[in-house]
């Protein structure tokens, strides 16, 4: 009876593991737009720098990254698309979520980036990168 009531509970936890999965898959899939970037220091920064990066390299990643829309489609394909005063383009690739929807990897004609998901539903993502010193969160709503 042990053994049967393990394999209950196990298989719950597996189904339940597996729907989280999934319905990351969906909530991805869309066109996503970027609202705002974020800086969480690991480590204390010196604050010349600190001033630079929040007045200067902040608002100019943000407006960079305002012209830049990524689809998410089911079948694992995506669309980057560029459209900013200076430059336009429109890139296909593919994208993977990972099993427990920590990681999204993507895939350009050149490169392939993973990114830790820090938060993703049906309306919001953020994206974490860890660098030096700091995570880069970068907060993106659906269109």
């Amino acid at each position: 009876m042990k053994l049967f009531t393990a394999f209950i509970v196990l298989l719950a936890f597996t189904t339940s593991s597996m729907q989280r999965a999934s319905d990351s898959n969906r909530d991805i899939l869309g066109t996503w737009v970027f609202e705002r970037v974020e800086l969480v220091y690991t480590e204390t920064p010196d604050p010349e720098e600190k001033d630079f990066i929040d007045a200067l390299l902040i608002p100019m990643l943000e407006e960079g990254l305002s012209y830049i829309q990524l689809s998410f489609y089911a079948d694992g394909t995506m669309r980057t698309v560029v459209d900013a005063p200076e430059e336009s383009s429109d890139e296909l690739g593919y994208w993977n979520l990972s099993a427990d929807g920590k990681v999204l990897t993507i895939n350009s004609e050149d490169e392939a980036d993973a990114h830790k998901v820090h938060l993703l539903n049906n309306s919001e993502m953020i994206l974490a990168i860890d660098d030096e010193g700091f995570t880069m969160l970068m907060h993106m709503k659906k269109k």
